[in-house]
């Protein structure tokens, strides 16, 4: 399992970016918050996720390892997969979407891209006590964001 990847963005792409490690190009997707952070040519560390399908290998990168956290937990919900986890993840905040799961705010999650009637109904009671710690991710990236470090 890769786990941690530190490198140069080469280029952002639609829905992810190619980061160089190595002399080895991977190309990562990624919550659009922090996709619209990155500078090309800039260094970088990503906690990633990979998803080993038939299809291929896709790796998922995020600036922290609690937005990590809160994407394998949506990844244990039967019914939802990477797409609909990163589009939760880019409509909100770490903090707030680890609230939401928590306590079991459908109202909130089904607001979201992704997410409508025929989401399933009662998963967020299945998470929790399952989330993440919450002390950090929903403020604003400070002069230097956690990946830059």
């Amino acid at each position: 399992m890769i786990r941690y990847l530190r490198g140069q963005v080469l280029r952002k792409e639609e829905g992810g970016f190619l980061l160089l490690v190595g002399g080895v190009g991977f190309l990562v997707q990624a919550p659009s918050p922090f996709l619209q952070a990155l500078r090309e040519g800039e260094e970088v560390g990503v906690h990633t996720h990979l998803q080993v399908r038939e299809e291929g290998l896709f790796l998922y990168g995020f600036p922290e390892e609690e937005s990590l956290t809160l994407f394998e937990l949506l990844l244990s919900v039967s019914g939802v997969g990477p797409k609909v986890a990163l589009a939760l993840l880019s409509a909100l905040p770490p903090r707030l979407l680890a609230r939401a799961l928590a306590e079991g705010d459908l109202r909130l999650l089904t607001s979201q891209a992704g997410w409508g009637k025929g989401s399933p109904k009662g998963w967020p009671w299945s998470s929790r006590g399952r989330c993440p710690p919450t002390s950090s991710p929903g403020r604003r990236w400070r002069a230097r964001p956690p990946w830059r470090q």
